[in-house]
């Protein structure tokens, strides 16, 4: 059960959470209609709520965006939240922002709570945003087939707890073993589900040693026609001993209480 004075994890779609305690509220991939083949969608009511800051999604102070691909972001959607809450800032790379700028909802009066964060790969920026702390970190992209952006990880603090996201980063040992703000505990960790089937990317999350992993992204289960998942919990099985205490997010609503 979500406590009130602790910090909550709670899972949106595909690569989206939510990250609040009762004092601070953060978003991160979490407003988009899963445009991606296998990606699953946030839905509607979920959707309506995020955009008009009702219900638990009053008063969110941060949407953080990794990049700029429909599965994660909607241009449309987060002009609209911008619109309806006077205090919430959006942070992303500069092809989010660019995105956002040219949707007919935008307003210039939005221009002081956003943060283009266009970083290059293997570097990171230090911001506080209404008393959060996020390191904006450049990754590379994993990608096959499709253009591969720059792919922001976020490091943050929140209730006293640390948080990676790395977004779609590529599960590369380079991408993550020469950061510096890295050199910290973190509490918990969020990766794509293919992550667990990677000797590569499990190497670079042992070498991170976070308190707990979080595995998501996962294929939407309509769609599924390869078994990923399936694929994905036979991999942590036979390589659960390498890994911190996992959790699996796959239906909207799944989370945990630091």
């Amino acid at each position: 059960m979500f406590g009130f004075n602790k910090v909550n994890i709670s899972f949106i779609a595909n690569a989206g959470v939510m990250i609040y305690s009762n004092k601070q509220k953060v978003l991160i991939d979490a407003l988009h209609r899963g445009e991606d083949i296998m990606a699953s969608s946030v839905d509607e009511d979920t959707i309506n709520e995020i955009v008009a800051a009702t219900g638990k999604f009053k008063a969110v102070d941060m949407m953080l965006f990794s990049h700029e691909h429909g599965d994660h972001f909607n241009a449309s959607l987060t002009a609209q939240a911008l619109e309806k809450s006077g205090i919430l800032n959006v942070m992303g790379t500069k092809a989010v922002m660019d995105l956002l700028k040219a949707d007919e909802a935008y307003s210039e009066e939005f221009a002081s709570r956003l943060w283009c964060m266009d970083m290059s790969i293997g570097l990171s920026t230090h911001i506080n945003i209404r008393g959060i702390n996020i390191e904006a970190i450049g990754m590379e992209h994993d990608a096959i087939g499709r253009n591969c952006p720059v792919n922001n990880s976020y490091l943050f603090t929140l209730g006293g707890k640390t948080f990676l996201h790395v977004g779609d980063a590529k599960g590369t040992k380079a991408n993550f073993e020469d950061v510096a703000c890295l050199k910290t505990h973190i509490d918990v960790m969020f990766v794509p589900f293919t992550y667990v089937g990677i000797a590569e990317a499990r190497e670079a999350i042992s070498a991170l040693a976070p308190g707990k992993l979080v595995v998501m992204h996962m294929p939407d289960s309509e769609k599924d026609d390869n078994n990923w998942a399936e694929k994905a919990h036979m991999a942590y099985a036979t390589n659960s001993a390498g890994l911190p205490s996992t959790v699996f997010f796959e239906k909207p609503g799944d989370g945990f209480t630091l």
